[in-house]
């Protein structure tokens, strides 16, 4: 071949060199007739493992895709067997998944809830809430400031500082009297509620 002449496109080649189809017929083609041509049964044998017509289609509409997708189609000779291969693994995935997950609710189901709080808990940390929220409100503004940036808005020590144009040392000063203040502030509302009862 010169250098002159046009390479022939090494996947159509492929294709065309492969086994039980004619050469003028493309890739997508052969995939379109090989769909038309098992359809029916395709979707009985996928409609036996899952028991739903509508995934039977859309594992064999997946199945049709994986198969146009593959990068050199033209090594794989006996493209029936593999579309019938591929719908079946993915049957089989679909299954296992789906097993997985009811299992897994079963054991979520059978767990009693320890992730929830107990609604005497929510009352007093909504009264605690209440109670730093009005400390905090009362805190010089330096140390308010220092304090909302460390603990609501998670910002390491070193942003704040620039920040607030103070060195680390002086955030963390000011977070921990906050802090203090505010165990304080709650010690103090639980003294007085013990006292009352």
């Amino acid at each position: 071949m010169s250098r002159d002449e046009p390479k022939p496109d090494s996947r159509r080649a492929e294709v065309e060199g492969s086994n039980a189809t004619p050469a003028d017929k493309s890739y997508g083609e052969r995939i379109a007739e090989l769909c038309r041509q098992h359809e029916k049964a395709l979707l009985r044998m996928l409609f036996g493992r899952v028991s739903s017509m509508q995934e039977a289609r859309d594992i064999a509409q997946e199945a049709y895709v994986r198969l146009l997708a593959l990068d050199r189609p033209g090594t794989v000779s006996f493209l029936e067997g593999y579309l019938w291969k591929i719908a079946a693994n993915i049957a089989t995935d679909g299954a296992r998944a789906r097993k997985y997950r009811s299992a897994h609710d079963l054991t979520l189901a059978s767990e009693p809830d320890s992730t929830s709080p107990s609604p005497e808990f929510v009352c007093l940390a909504r009264e605690r809430l209440a109670i730093c929220q009005k400390a905090i409100e009362v805190l010089p503004p330096k140390c308010r400031m220092a304090f909302i940036l460390r603990v609501i808005d998670e910002l390491p020590f070193e942003e704040i500082a620039q920040r607030m144009s103070i060195d680390i040392s002086g955030v963390k000063r000011y977070v921990a009297r906050a802090a203090v203040h505010c165990q304080q502030a709650v010690d103090a509302a639980e003294q007085i509620e013990g006292s009352l009862i």
